[in-house]
């Protein structure tokens, strides 16, 4: 139990304004990590649904990563995108997840069918001759 105590990693979920509003409370608690932000449940409660790089998104990114620095939290955030993932970790996250596995999934799902069709018109171009 000690060991698992100890190894356990505490990852606070930031998916609204108001625990962007009250982030210096959260991240004091004894024991937290780090924080991890929900970008569309986020820019939901801030009334621009899914506009990820509004200017009121990146106010809260740049709070959530001075005030975890100022605690010691790492810092976290999930991406869809490369491009904002690599500049928001030059910027400060330290835990940082990208996509998901229903979107790895589907992207090996299309590119698996992909090369299936492109084999199977080979065939079709090869038998025809």
């Amino acid at each position: 139990m000690e060991w698992a105590n100890a190894e356990t990693l505490i990852v606070i979920q930031i998916e609204t304004k108001r625990a962007v509003d009250n982030l210096e409370e959260l991240v004091s608690v004894e024991g937290v990590d780090a924080t991890w932000i929900g970008p569309f449940d986020l820019s939901q409660t801030l009334g621009i649904p899914g506009q990820f790089r509004h200017p009121q998104m990146a106010e809260c990114y740049e709070r959530v990563i001075e005030v975890c620095d100022k605690y010691g939290v790492a810092p976290g955030i999930h991406f869809h995108e490369l491009e904002p993932m690599v500049e928001w970790i030059g910027r400060g996250m330290r835990l940082v997840t990208f996509k998901t596995d229903v979107n790895f999934l589907m992207t090996a799902a299309r590119e698996a069918t992909s090369a299936l069709r492109s084999c199977l018109n080979d065939l079709n171009k090869n038998s025809e001759k």
